[in-house]
């Protein structure tokens, strides 16, 4: 059984610590964000593939690395087609907080479910 995002438990989350750090004026693309963000993340649940994972040891920052790797690797935050996308360096590095920020509420919520279905034994 893949791990199943609820995203109504990450949005006001993430909404509330993007208004606190004042990212207000960019909401509307930073919900655009979180939100492929989000489906991004269920991919790489859907995938498995941190099922893979050596069950020696392992950790919640050696998963937010790993599902980082994986949004990294699958969005493009320079694509001027996307509806999240401002034309500015500036946005660049908000989004990639964002990013991280979002990985750490899916890891730091489902941390037991991952353990539970990769039978690791606390």
């Amino acid at each position: 059984m893949s791990i199943q995002i609820n995203k109504s438990l990450f949005l006001p989350q993430i909404e509330k610590y993007t208004s606190k750090k004042g990212y207000g004026r960019w909401m509307s693309n930073v919900n655009n964000l979180t939100e492929e963000v989000l489906n991004l993340a269920q991919d790489w649940f859907d995938w498995g593939d941190y099922l893979k994972t050596p069950h020696e040891n392992v950790s919640q920052i050696d998963y937010r690395v790993k599902l980082k790797l994986y949004v990294m690797d699958h969005i493009s935050l320079e694509d001027k087609d996307k509806a999240w996308f401002i034309p500015s360096f500036l946005w660049i590095f908000l989004a990639e907080r964002i990013i991280s920020y979002v990985i750490k509420l899916i890891i730091e919520h489902y941390w037991p479910d991952i353990l539970q279905e990769i039978n690791y034994e606390i």
